[in-house]
């Protein structure tokens, strides 16, 4: 038996971010309308799965080129507009087609947010493609943006935030919760100037129950992360971010008429965002 949690691999990626790092160095999100910003994203998963002595390696590999233009700031909303010029999800270790993205790429998506990150709005064109399962869009989008904290936080100050959301993938229903630390850093140079450097760290568990097949399924899992995030201290913008993550995932099987089973899945996950 062999489950596949490619979606999960959106846990706990590193955002993009657009924030206004002002003199005191208090993180919030902002800018002149009309500024763009580009950047390459980068995501790889590395699940080993363990089945009745068997065991098989599976490799998810995300790219994805994106373009960033914050269309209106309000005192209370930003909104960007959100343009992939490139998508691709491929697979590694299993004889599964990488589904195909490409009727999202050049579209263009609108994001609305607080100035601390809480996502306020996703609008995606009526027409638009449904994308494979395993690959929600809205959430894709929506955590590009680490949440800061509200009222643009204190100068060295560390905060910390959580994120709740819905995982539905192969007759599974699934929750995940993800508590993120964030810790400010001392500023030092890059070829973008002085940047502001925060380190993160998450804390994630899941939890899930549903069927394949007809057989009842029931997962639950933990994890943990860490990373860093670059932003440029001139009030520019997000600049780039690099991070890790382990996730040990148990299904619990029921099969009918038979003895209970435990499938164990560990997962190694990369993320990086670069600035273009």
């Amino acid at each position: 038996m062999r489950l596949a949690y490619a979606s999960l691999a959106l846990l706990a990626s590193a955002g993009l971010a657009l924030p206004c790092v002002a003199s005191a160095q208090a993180l919030r999100y902002g800018g002149d309308e009309g500024r763009s910003d580009r950047y390459r994203l980068t995501n790889t998963v590395q699940i080993h799965q363990e089945f009745q002595g068997a065991a098989a390696d599976l490799t998810v590999r995300s790219r994805g080129v994106v373009d960033l233009v914050l269309e209106r700031a309000d005192a209370d909303t930003l909104t960007y507009t959100v343009v992939f010029d490139s998508l691709d999800l491929a697979f590694e270790g299993a004889p599964a087609e990488a589904p195909d993205l490409s009727c999202v790429v050049g579209r263009t998506l609108r994001l609305s947010l607080s100035p601390s990150g809480r996502v306020q709005a996703f609008d995606k064109p009526a027409d638009l493609c449904e994308t494979a399962p395993g690959f929600d869009l809205e959430r894709t989008v929506s955590h590009f943006f680490p949440r800061l904290p509200e009222g643009g936080g204190k100068s060295g100050g560390a905060w910390a935030d959580t994120l709740a959301y819905a995982v539905s993938q192969q007759g599974i229903e699934s929750e995940v919760h993800v508590i993120t630390t964030y810790a400010p850093k001392e500023n030092r140079e890059g070829s973008a100037g002085r940047l502001v450097e925060v380190a993160y760290e998450t804390l994630t568990t899941v939890s899930g129950e549903g069927e394949q097949g007809g057989t009842p399924l029931i997962l639950e899992g933990s994890g943990r992360g860490s990373g860093t995030i670059l932003f440029a201290a001139d009030g520019a913008a997000f600049w780039s971010s690099t991070g890790t993550q382990t996730l040990d995932i148990t299904v619990n099987v029921t099969p009918t008429g038979q003895p209970p089973l435990s499938i164990p899945i560990h997962q190694e996950i990369t993320a990086e965002v670069e600035h273009l």
